[in-house]
Formats: structure tokens, sequence, C-alpha cells
């Protein structure tokens, strides 16, 4: 018999890495989903065909979801379960306060900030729950350093997963290609700066959610030769992954990062700024170019000598193959098998 496994999650109401690595768990192991917001026409529609319990908050801010998992109104259904994923950030793992819950394993996608903000006051508290987890899994090697720093303890690392076979690659075209969600520390600023500066090049911007400030801001100082499209389908997505020359990623120290494996997947490069966990995925000068700060005028000599390198489109689609959704599935299970026996 195939265990019983629940996944508690903070929210599912946008289309990212971390809910799209919680639906792959959710499908390919049969596990119910239980959650604090869920909004079916924001993220990946997939999850309306899984068993997803949410109580939606009394009102918004971290005050009250912290009361809402210190008092999770699910906590009787999920002693009737083998196993529980927490997944991502601090508040779901404080259901760890309660007893006689199954083992906790928790996946860290977004490792929460205790330097400031409400965070700050939490952070003992943090400590103690973290001690009742049985296993902690990172999204990878960039975020196993910091839990190891904080909290003195190994984790395995289990990369988020892609599906490689669904992208495909077609001759390049005469644009670039941008995806990310358009807040600050994706620093898109730094691309338009870059654009200006490029006015023969073309830019093309994919955003799902936004900051309405900074998206607003952004629009003002974008130069003509950049384009935003909000909230593109997965088939239009996949077909600029296959036509642009290269993609390009200006995060501040991204715990992962699934665009340069997608752009990967579909045979094409990605220019991303050397920081956090690009260095993991992007092997500089053969999968795509690390920049270093200065970052504008970095981005722009990338750009102006990407045609000097010999990306192979068969070289970067077996590079994407290391993040494939199979690594993910057969990593999990042995996680699973390891805690459960």
């Amino acid at each position: 018999m195939s265990a019983k496994i629940a996944i508690v999650t903070r929210a599912l109401t946008v289309k990212g890495g971390a809910e799209l690595a919680i639906l792959e768990l959710a499908k390919n192991f049969n596990c119910d989903i239980f959650t604090s917001d869920y909004d079916p026409n924001s993220t990946y529609r997939e999850f309306s065909n899984l068993n997803i319990y949410h109580s939606p908050l009394s009102r918004k801010g971290n005050v009250s979801l912290f009361f809402k998992f210190v008092k999770y109104p699910f906590i009787n259904e999920l002693k009737n379960y083998d196993l529980i994923i927490t997944s991502s950030g601090f508040y779901p793992k404080l259901i760890a306060i309660h007893r006689n819950l199954p083992p906790i394993i928790h996946y860290e996608q977004s490792p929460t900030n205790f330097k400031v903000g409400f965070a700050r006051i939490l952070s003992p508290l943090d400590m103690y729950i973290t001690k009742r987890v049985k296993k902690l899994i990172a999204n990878s090697e960039n975020t196993g350093r910091k839990l190891e720093k904080r909290y003195g303890r190994d984790s395995e690392v289990i990369y988020p997963p892609v599906r490689i076979e669904k992208y495909k690659n077609k001759p390049s075209e005469d644009f670039f290609l941008s995806v990310q969600r358009i807040t600050p520390y994706k620093r898109i600023h730094i691309q338009l700066e870059a654009f200006r500066s490029l006015p023969n090049e073309k830019l093309i911007i994919i955003g799902g959610c936004y900051d309405k400030r900074y998206f607003d801001k952004l629009k003002k100082i974008a130069p003509s030769n950049v384009e935003f499209r909000i909230n593109v389908d997965e088939e239009e997505l996949i077909d600029l992954y296959a036509r642009c020359k290269a993609t390009i990623q200006t995060s501040r120290d991204e715990h992962f990062g699934l665009v340069p494996v997608e752009s990967m997947a579909s045979g094409k490069p990605c220019i991303a700024v050397n920081e956090g966990g690009f260095r993991e995925t992007i092997e500089h000068g053969r999968t795509g170019i690390l920049i270093n700060e200065p970052y504008v005028s970095n981005l722009i000599a990338a750009i102006n000598s990407i045609d000097n390198y010999e990306f192979n489109a068969e070289t970067l689609r077996r590079r994407a193959m290391e993040f494939s959704l199979d690594k993910f599935i057969k990593g999990f299970k042995r996680v699973f098998d390891e805690v459960l026996r």
C-alpha cells in the first residue's frame, strides 16, 4: 500500500516555480494539499484536478497568517496521514508546534529572512519547530547552504522539476526573452537600462503576477525596444522560448531559478547575473553566460558578444535533462522510503 501524504503550503495563488514543484509532488504521489489561500484562476489549472483543502485568512498580513498555522484548522485531519510535506518558508512549518503528527519533511524553496520585520520576533520559534522536522530538503545548493548556516543541519538537495519534453527548439529570431514575476528583487530595471543602450536589439518581458508600483515605474522608463506581455498562456511561452536568441535573468540571489533550465530545454542559452542558483544551472560559455558587476555594462557586453559563442542546442538540452521531472520524482521517492522505513 502506498503512503498517504499531505502537503501543507502557504498559498496557491500564482504560477511560480514553488507552486509547480508542489503540483508535481501532488500529482505523482497522490498527495492531498492543505493551504491558507487558493485561487484556481491565478495558479496552474491542473490544481483543480487535485484534492485541495483551504481555509482563507480572515484578514491579510503576516500576523493573521501566523495565527492561521498555529491554530491550524486541519490539524486533526493531518494526523491521519503517514507523512507531511511542508513548503515553503516559515509559516507552513508552524504546524510542527502540534503533537502527535506524522513525520514532517520540509522542502525549502524560498527561505524566510529572519533579520527583518515580523519574522525577527519569530526567529526563536522557528529554531524550535525546525528541530521537530524530520528532514530538510533544499531546492538548490544555494538554499542548502542557507539552511546549514541557520540551523546547523545538513539538507538533501532535490532540484525543482522541469518537463523537458514539452519544450521545442526553433531557429532564433530577432529578440531576447525575459521571464519572471515583475517584482523589485528580480531587478528588471537592469535589463531596461541595458536595452536602452542597444536600440537595434529587442527584449520581450513576460510577467505573471506583479508589484503594481514597480511595474508602473518600469513602464515609464522602458525604452521603445522593450515589450511587456502579462499572463501569457503556456503555449505562447513555449513558442517564445523556442524562437528567442537567448533568455535573460537578473534576480537578486535567486534560490534556484527555473528559467535557465526551461531556456536550455528549448535549446537556447541564458544570460544571467553570477549569483545564487544561476551558478548551479548555467555552465559559463557552454550553456549560457554569467555576468559580474557592474551588471548593466556587462549585460550589454554579453548581448553584443553572444554570436561569438558556439552554443549547441543538443548540449543545452542535455544539460536541462539534469533537472528533469524524473530526477525530481526519484529524489523524493528515495526520501520518502528513508523517512518511512
